[in-house]
């Protein structure tokens, strides 16, 4: 299996694992105030590498399937950072 397969078959699954978390969000938001604050800011990072790492490698389809993980944990995060305080 060839590594542009493996990643879009990564981010398949990392879609369908964001769909269960939001759908859980979405039904009882008190669910955020359990996420760590330094756990969602590396995920969010991470991730934010990973897109720029597809952009690189020219593998768009598999960038575009990212992008809605990506956003779901810059949400946690941005959600994490104002409400902890």
């Amino acid at each position: 299996m060839n590594p542009e397969t493996t990643f879009f078959l990564a981010n398949i699954f990392f879609t369908i694992g964001t769909i269960f978390l939001f759908s859980k969000v979405i039904k009882n938001r008190q669910l955020l105030k359990d996420f760590d604050l330094i756990g969602s800011i590396t995920t969010t990072l991470a991730l934010f590498l990973i897109l720029i790492s597809y952009i690189n490698m020219q593998i768009y389809f598999t960038a575009l399937l990212a992008i809605p993980t990506f956003l779901f944990w810059l949400f946690v995060s941005i959600y994490t950072i104002k409400n902890s305080s």
